[in-house]
């Protein structure tokens, strides 16, 4: 189900309808759910839902709707992948994770990067060039939402 079925079906409130026209008209790209309390309990619940689901993009199918998650919550979601990830696709594993979340820790030090994931500091060259690599596989059409 698309999103704008999802929360056109869970609240009609004038609010949602005109975020979601500007976000249809492209004058919106991001739905940010740490600042949901403006918006009713139905409607928090289902993108709170939604999004520790990791379902939110999944739902709408398409490449507008981006979540807005804090560094804390980026540094978890590694964690956890790692932590599953089969011990010869680890290092694979931490690739593509850094890769897909190369643009939301563009501000922070690979140290930083480092310590948020619990990694050794020799992880930070790892970091610095995939997230220098980024750039080049977008330009070259990734979409790093699939990844």
């Amino acid at each position: 189900m698309p999103i704008h079925a999802l929360l056109s079906t869970v609240c009609y409130t004038q609010n949602v309808q005109q975020e979601l026209k500007a976000q249809a008209n492209g004058q919106r790209n991001c739905i940010d759910v740490h600042s949901l309390e403006h918006l009713p309990t139905p409607l928090q619940f289902s993108l709170r839902y939604a999004y520790k689901l990791d379902n939110l993009a999944k739902l709408s199918k398409c490449s507008m709707v981006k979540v807005m998650i804090n560094e804390q919550d980026i540094y978890e979601r590694i964690k956890q992948v790692l932590a599953n990830a089969p011990r010869n696709q680890y290092t694979a594993e931490l690739h593509l994770q850094m890769i897909k979340y190369a643009d939301e820790l563009k501000n922070i030090t690979a140290k930083d990067f480092c310590e948020g994931v619990g990694l050794t500091q020799s992880f930070g060259t790892e970091f610095s060039k995939m997230r220098n690599l980024t750039q080049r596989l977008k330009t070259a059409g990734l979409n790093t939402d699939l990844l």
